[in-house]
């Protein structure tokens, strides 16, 4: 069974003072409002601090941000691939989208997408390097 895991481009929202990647977890909540809906974040770099008050994650409504889910695999570098990262294969800069129920590696000259990503993310993955995210480097698309 693989890892779920996510992470989310916080971007909008009363608090959002500059766009962040965060790593987030599903058991996290939201310790002061259960049920609310906010999902508790820990910005990527930082490590979790077990205290109950004043510790690092952020409570963020998940309407202010994009949400990309860890593919499970990982490029030559032993980074994690997540949906919405550019990864580079070969002179080739790609994009990992999650359509039609699997994670997909797409083309960003054009709109062809290779079936069967997950065996070919598993089969090609340690071939390829992650070199961003399609929200902190556009310029790469």
């Amino acid at each position: 069974m693989r890892e779920l895991k996510f992470r989310a481009w916080y971007h909008k929202g009363t608090y959002c003072k500059e766009p962040k990647m965060y790593w987030f977890d599903l058991m996290w909540g939201n310790t002061s409002q259960q049920g609310s809906g906010w999902i508790g974040m820990l910005p990527i770099g930082e490590t979790r601090k077990y205290r109950m008050m004043g510790d690092n994650r952020k409570q963020i409504d998940p309407d202010d941000c994009e949400i990309m889910q860890f593919t499970d695999y990982q490029d030559m570098n032993g980074v994690g691939i997540c949906e919405g990262d550019l990864v580079q294969d070969g002179q080739y800069i790609k994009e990992i989208v999650f359509h039609k129920g699997v994670f997909t590696v797409k083309n960003t000259d054009s709109r062809f997408a290779l079936p069967a990503s997950g065996d070919y993310l598993r089969v090609y993955g340690h071939s390829l390097e992650v070199v961003g995210n399609i929200y902190e480097n556009p310029e790469l698309l």
